[in-house]
């Protein structure tokens, strides 16, 4: 019988019971307990998490609307966060890639989806403290459109540091931009 109050006593500090005013328990489930258990801080860092990733869907979204060939690729990856009573799992965004048609450049709806991604590289610098935000192009479209490689790192006022890029590779398709996010990872 000890043993049983000893059990219920740690179940009652780990935060997987809770008592109601009128004396009877209840056992919460896991993902009840993991928020319920966190600091506010861990709690900031995954809403945060989560909107990153909403985030990169609506640039999905935005981008098809206004070029239906392009070709978008958003790859996330898992954390695994230890809480008081299990591991929880959760998406982040590991890299994103557009491809854009070149014939694009110079229109309204290419520099309206460049600002965009500007914005949310800024975005993700602030909360991730570094990101690669890399252009390419094929040798045979760069030397057409004289694109240069280049290589700068940008301190934005919102913090964190972009590493912004631009190269040449083969395995881009002629008549193709790449635009690249690879955010530090968490």
């Amino acid at each position: 019988m000890r043993n049983l109050y000893f059990i219920a006593g740690l179940m009652l500090l780990a935060g997987c019971v809770t008592t109601g005013s009128n004396g009877n328990v209840r056992v919460m489930p896991l993902n009840e307990v993991n928020k319920s258990t966190m600091s506010d801080d861990k709690k900031q860092r995954i809403e945060l998490r989560e909107r990153e990733i909403q985030a990169a869907e609506e640039l999905k979204a935005l981008v098809l609307s206004r070029f239906p060939s392009a070709s978008i690729s958003i790859v996330p990856y898992e954390i695994r966060m230890r809480g008081a009573l299990g591991i929880s799992r959760l998406a982040a965004l590991d890299n994103m890639q557009i491809d854009l048609p070149v014939a694009a450049r110079g229109t309204k709806d290419y520099s309206l989806i460049v600002d965009q991604l500007n914005d949310y590289v800024y975005q993700l610098a602030a909360y991730r403290g570094m990101v690669l935000f890399g252009t390419g192009m094929s040798p045979a479209t760069a030397r057409a459109e004289q694109f240069v490689a280049a290589h700068a790192v940008v301190e934005p006022d919102t913090g964190g540091r972009v590493t912004m890029e631009k190269h040449t590779d083969y395995a881009i398709p002629v008549g193709i931009t790449r635009i690249i996010i690879k955010p530090k990872r968490i």
